[in-house]
């Protein structure tokens, strides 16, 4: 481990090493080259939509699948025969990760996936288990897992390690072992009021799968809205919308950092995004209150209840932010 971060610190005659290019160079072979076989995987039409994967998802994978461990020295002790033997098997592992996430956890593109690392463990399971799914009395769990796995920011820090742990808990349970794993969360509403959409963050990642997996509601007329862009019609495609408009931070007394949190921004479509442009949710949200009869219930899909509600109304930024916090904090 230690050589590996010495020799990435160091070469700076030209291209800048990284683990992959010394793990790509470890199993070369004029019959199997690893970059070339992640670059047609990830050409793949599915895949491109959903995003292109980083090469390490791809080496932690196969060192998971072939040695148990994926730590960077495990990674450089992979053979050419070991990965070539699994290689197919483990592609077709990740592309059932990569559909569990979207339909089960609202991960319907990589930028929104908490932790890419999450793709080598799940894909873990479906490599060892062999049914090309998660199995019925195991989802509960896989479900605890991934979620406190994001909400505690578990893979922030000793990444590695913790993907072995945790692939050692997916040997146990597929052996009968019914093992729940758990992390403790410690959120309030005041961290999520704190984070912003313009900025990296776990949390932020995992509040927009938990609003993607809610199945979002147009406001005017209850369109489920499509959020990986998927549609034929660029109109029907999905924005992020601002709840309180960004333009009109000043007349609402608010910052640009203030407008830029998560708890104001919603899934909708371009169509919607377009018809409200800068009105104030007085003012739109009148308008489609008259036009629509299950608005309250279509809010209730981005989180927003009848408190948030009636604060947008009045265009009042800061119950309306605390009570959707208090909304996303309780589904959390």
């Amino acid at each position: 481990d230690e050589v590996v971060d010495i020799f990435e610190r160091i070469n700076q005659g030209g291209k800048r090493l990284s683990l992959f290019d010394l793990v790509h160079a470890s199993v070369w072979s004029e019959d199997f080259d690893l970059r070339e076989e992640i670059a047609q995987f990830n050409d793949e039409t599915p895949i491109r939509a959903f995003g292109t994967l980083g090469e390490e998802v791809f080496t932690q994978s196969l060192a998971l699948n072939i040695k148990g461990d994926c730590t960077k020295l495990v990674q450089l002790k992979l053979t050419n025969e070991e990965c070539k033997a699994v290689w197919n098997k483990t592609k077709e592992s990740l592309r059932i990760a990569i559909d569990y996430v979207k339909t089960t956890f609202g991960a319907q593109n990589l930028a929104i996936l908490p932790y890419p690392a999450l793709l080598p463990v799940i894909q873990y399971y479906i490599y060892k288990d062999g049914h090309k799914c998660i199995q019925p009395q195991h989802t509960q769990m896989i479900s605890d897992w991934f979620w406190t796995v994001t909400f505690s920011t578990r893979y922030s820090s000793s990444t590695l390690t913790r993907m072995k742990e945790d692939a050692d808990w997916i040997l146990r349970i597929l052996n009968g072992e019914n093992e729940p794993r758990i992390f403790a969360i410690a959120l309030n509403v005041e961290h999520l009021k704190r984070i912003r959409m313009n900025n990296a963050s776990v949390i932020k990642n995992g509040i927009l799968c938990l609003m993607a997996q809610n199945q979002p509601h147009d406001f005017d007329n209850g369109t489920v809205v499509s959020i990986d862009n998927t549609n034929a019609s660029r109109a029907n495609s999905k924005e992020n919308h601002h709840f309180f408009p960004f333009s009109l931070h000043d007349e609402f007394g608010l910052t640009v950092s203030d407008i830029n949190n998560v708890l104001n921004f919603a899934f909708i479509t371009r169509r919607l995004n377009e018809s409200i442009s800068n009105d104030k949710p007085s003012i739109y949200l009148s308008r489609y209150e008259q036009s629509n009869p299950s608005i309250v219930h279509h809010m209730e899909s981005h989180f927003i209840n009848a408190t948030a509600f009636s604060a947008a109304k009045q265009n009042d930024f800061t119950t309306f932010i605390e009570e959707r916090g208090k909304t996303i904090l309780t589904k959390i």
